[in-house]
C-alpha cells in the first residue's frame, strides 16, 4: 500500500498496522527533514507531488518488492505540503519470515521511490533563497533525431534507412557492470531506441575504475535504475526498461522475448551458458564478451542459427571459479571499456543488416601484446541446444546443493559463527580481512592461500575452522583437499565474502 498525505506521518500508528503473527522481522525506513543541505541552513521543506502518477508508478514499486523478496507486506507514505524540522517526509516498513528480506525490500523500495516517483522538493533555507533540489529534470531537446545522428548516417551502410533500424530495435543489456557501461553509452549514443537494462547489483567503489557510468557519488546505488536514469538524462530520444533483478532460469525467457538482440555483459558462467541455451531456443541474436585481465573473447549467435551456441563448444556448463574474474583475479578498466565497445559494435552491425564476422568465428584480442585472433568454429551437428527437434534444456530455477561442510551465513547468527575460527584465504592484494571484521564484528585470521601447503597444514583438533574467499569457490577447493587428508573440523563459507556483503549490506 503506498499514500500521499499532507497530514503529519505517526510511524507508531504505521507499524501498528503491519502487525502480523507470521512475520519475524520488521524493517522501516523513516526520512526525516534535516536542518542542513550542502552547507546551508534549512529551516522547513516542501514537497509537490504528481499524484495519480505517483501512486501508479509507486504502485509498480511495491509489487516488484513482492515478487522479488520473500516478504508478507510492505507499506508506504509519503507528505506533501510544507514539512518542518524533524518532520517525518517519508515511510516505508516490510514484514517478512527473516530479517534479510525485510532489510533488502524495505532498501528496495526506498531507492526506487527516491528515483522513480515524479515527487519534487523544494529546501527553504536560513541566509538564501530557498530552492527546488534533487530535481535536475532533463532540458527538452533543441535538436532533432536528424541533427543527433548526422554523422552516423553519412556513413553509406547507415543512412536514413540504417538510424531508422536502430530505432526501432529493441536492446537488452545482461550485466551494468564494466562491460555493460562501456555497450550501453555507444548503443544509446547510436540511437538504439529502446534499452532494456538487467541488474541485480549495487555500485561498489571497487568497481569505478573500470564501470564508467558511475561515480563516487552513486556508490550504493541500484546500477539498473542508475544506469536508465543517467541514460535518459543524456540521451533525450531514448527509452530505457529498468530490471533491477539478476536474471535466472525462473526469469530468462520472459525477460529475453521481449527483445531483438540480448548483449550478454555478465562474468559467470552460469548466466553466460543460461542465455546461450534461451537465445538459441528463442531464436535471438545474442552477443557475448569475456574479459581476463588484458585479454577476452568476442561471439555471437545470430536469429538466424549462425554463430556460435556455448553448448557447440561446452557440453556442460564449466564450474564456478575454474576461471578467475575480475573480483579475484583483477582487471584493467580499458580492457573492458574495449570489449564492451564492440558488442555494441556488433548489436549496431546485426541491427542494421551488416555482415558480422562473428557468423564463423570467435576473436580473441590480447591488449599486452596488440594480438588479434579470430577462431573459425564449427557448429556441432549433435548439439541439442541448436536443433529444434531435440530442444532439451530445462530452464526451471536450480538451486545450488550445500555439502555439509559448506555453511550458508544466512542461516547462521553471530553465536553460530563464534563456535568457529574465520579464516580469510584471500591475497593480500585483496584488501582481506578488513570488510569481514567490520561486517562480522568479530577476528578474523589472515591465511593467504598462496602460502598454504596443504601437505604440511597443521590445524588443531580442538577448533572448527571455515575457510572465507571471495565467492567462495576458493574455500571450497582447500576444504576438499583438506577433508581428503583427514580433517573433517574444517568448513567453507558458500558465496564467501560476497554473500556476507549481501547479508549485511544489500
Amino acid at each position: 500500500m503506498f499514500s500521499l498525505t499532507d497530514q503529519s506521518i505517526d510511524p507508531a500508528l504505521l507499524r501498528e498496522r503491519l502487525k502480523d503473527v507470521r512475520a519475524g522481522a520488521l524493517a522501516t525506513f523513516e526520512g526525516r527533514v534535516r536542518n542542513h543541505n550542502d552547507g546551508q541552513a534549512v529551516t522547513a521543506l516542501e514537497y509537490e507531488a504528481y499524484n495519480a502518477l505517483a501512486v501508479k508508478e509507486s504502485a509498480r514499486i511495491l509489487q516488484e518488492a513482492r515478487e522479488q523478496f520473500d516478504i508478507y507486506e510492505v507499506h508506504c507514505v509519503h507528505r506533501t505540503g510544507t514539512l518542518l524540522l524533524g518532520d517525518v517526509a517519508v515511510w516505508v516498513g516490510v514484514i517478512a519470515a527473516h530479517r534479510d528480506a525485510a532489510f533488502s525490500a524495505c532498501r528496495y523500495v526506498i531507492d526506487e521511490i527516491k528515483a522513480r516517483l515524479p515527487i519534487w522538493k523544494k529546501e527553504q533555507y536560513a541566509h538564501m533563497e530557498s530552492s527546488w533540489v534533487n530535481c535536475a529534470h532533463q532540458r527538452e531537446a533543441q535538436y532533432s533525431r536528424e541533427e543527433l545522428y548526422s554523422r552516423q548516417m553519412m556513413l553509406p551502410q547507415m543512412g536514413i534507412s540504417g538510424q531508422e533500424r536502430l530505432k526501432a530495435g529493441r536492446v537488452l543489456l545482461v550485466g551494468a557492470g564494466g562491460l555493460g557501461s562501456s555497450a550501453l553509452l555507444y548503443l544509446a549514443g547510436a540511437g538504439v531506441g529502446t534499452i532494456g537494462i538487467c541488474d541485480g547489483d549495487r555500485v561498489d567503489v571497487s568497481n569505478l575504475h573500470r564501470q564508467i557510468l558511475y561515480g563516487v557519488n552513486d556508490i550504493g546505488a541500484k546500477k539498473a535504475a542508475l544506469a536508465s536514469e543517467k541514460i535518459k538524462a543524456q540521451y533525450p530520444f531514448i527509452t530505457t526498461v529498468c530490471h533491477p533483478l539478476a536474471i535466472f532460469a525462473g526469469n530468462a525467457e520472459e525477460l529475453v522475448k521481449q527483445y531483438d538482440v540480448i548483449v550478454d555483459c555478465s562474468d559467470n558462467f552460469e548466466t553466460k551458458f543460461l542465455l546461450s541455451d534461451v537465445c538459441r531456443k528463442l531464436r535471438k541474436t545474442l552477443i557475448q564478451a569475456s574479459v581476463y585481465q588484458f585479454e577476452g573473447q568476442l561471439s555471437a549467435s545470430f536469429a538466424d542459427g549462425s554463430g556460435q551456441c556455448l553448448r557447440c563448444l561446452w557440453k556442460e556448463t564449466p564450474e564456478a571459479g575454474c576461471v578467475g574474474t575480475c573480483t579475484d583475479r583483477g582487471v584493467v578498466g580499458a580492457t573492458v571499456g574495449a570489449f564492451g565497445s564492440l558488442q555494441a559494435s556488433e548489436v549496431i552491425k546485426a541491427l542494421c543488416g551488416i555482415n558480422s564476422e562473428l557468423g564463423e568465428n570467435i576473436v580473441l584480442f590480447d591488449l599486452l601484446g596488440l594480438s588479434l585472433r579470430k577462431i573459425k568454429v564449427k557448429r556441432d551437428q549433435n548439439c541439442s541446444a541448436c536443433d529444434e527437434d531435440r530442444q532439451t534444456m530445462d530452464f526451471s530455477p536450480m538451486q545450488e546443493t550445500l555439502h555439509d561442510w559448506k555453511l550458508d551465513i544466512l542461516e547462521m547468527s553471530s553465536s553460530d559463527l563464534a563456535g568457529y575460527e574465520l579464516v580469510d584465504i584471500r591475497e593480500s592484494n585483496e584488501d582481506p580481512g578488513q570488510i569481514l571484521r567490520s561486517l562480522l564484528r568479530t577476528d578474523v585470521v589472515q591465511m593467504p592461500l598462496s602460502t598454504v601447503d596443504v601437505e604440511s597444514t597443521q590445524l588443531s583438533v580442538q577448533k572448527q575452522y571455515l575457510f572465507i574467499c571471495q565467492r567462495g569457490v576458493r574455500s571450497d577447493n582447500l576444504v576438499v583437499a583438506l577433508r581428503s587428508r583427514g580433517f573433517d573440523n574444517v568448513y567453507s563459507l558458500a558465496g564467501g565474502v560476497e554473500a556476507v556483503r549481501r547479508k549485511y549490506i544489500a
